[in-house]
């Protein structure tokens, strides 16, 4: 005897229409992705101009401040020796750098005087210029202290 076709109830149920992703779904799926991936590719390169340029202004404040605490050390009198055209900085092969040693006087507070028959000024200011190029051009960066004669 053949028996076809006997099932119970509920151990199998009728076939229901299993729906997948549809061709056209993927190529817009793929699309959008597409889309949002090339936004962030188109990014990267201004946001790496972004960071080397950081970096590279950074470097030059480092450089301007290294030389500060310098002429910090250095004895009022030779202030005006530090002073230096604008020549490579020596280990930073895309940085120049300049000095700038001038007598400061405000309104008020470095009066100058006279010791020995010369007048000495009350304030020197010291002026680093720190100069790199970069893609867009050349940067320059500059730092200013005023010292006071002890």
């Amino acid at each position: 005897m053949l028996t076809i076709g006997v099932l119970r109830a509920g151990f199998c149920r009728s076939p229901q229409r299993e729906r997948g992703a549809t061709l056209t779904e993927i190529v817009i799926a793929v699309f959008l992705l597409a889309i949002g991936l090339s936004g962030l590719a188109v990014s990267f390169p201004v946001s790496f101009h972004g960071v080397t340029g950081g970096g590279l202004q950074t470097t030059a404040t480092a450089l301007a401040q290294e030389t500060l605490e310098s002429a910090e050390q250095t004895a009022y009198g030779s202030l005006p020796s530090l002073a230096a055209a604008r020549a490579a900085v020596p280990g930073f092969t895309r940085f120049d750098r300049e000095i700038v040693v001038a007598d400061y006087t405000p309104a008020a507070g470095c009066a100058a005087v006279v010791i020995a028959g010369v007048t000495v000024p009350g304030c020197r200011q010291v002026t680093v210029h720190v100069y790199f190029t970069e893609q867009q051009g050349e940067v320059e960066t500059t730092v200013t202290t005023v010292i006071a004669r002890p």
